[in-house]
């Protein structure tokens, strides 16, 4: 099932980001700030968000959390 509107986690974009990593036991902060910064950059989103990447990831529009998510 593919729903219309977005559903980020209730969490920052960093960690929103980094879930997938973390629940695969990846616990190393510099492997996860490259793998952060690297997919944010794939979703052209990093230029958008690297300024406010620990605020929550609802803060961001609606296009933006297509793009997170």
């Amino acid at each position: 099932m593919v729903f219309q509107k977005p559903n980020p986690f209730p969490k920052s974009i960093y960690e929103n980001v980094a879930y997938g990593l973390r629940i695969q036991g990846i616990k190393n902060r510099r492997v996860l700030d490259t793998a952060v910064e690297r997919s944010l950059r794939a979703a052209a989103l990093w230029e958008e968000v690297k300024d406010r990447i620990h605020e929550t990831a609802l803060s961001l529009s609606g296009g933006q959390q297509q793009r997170l998510v």
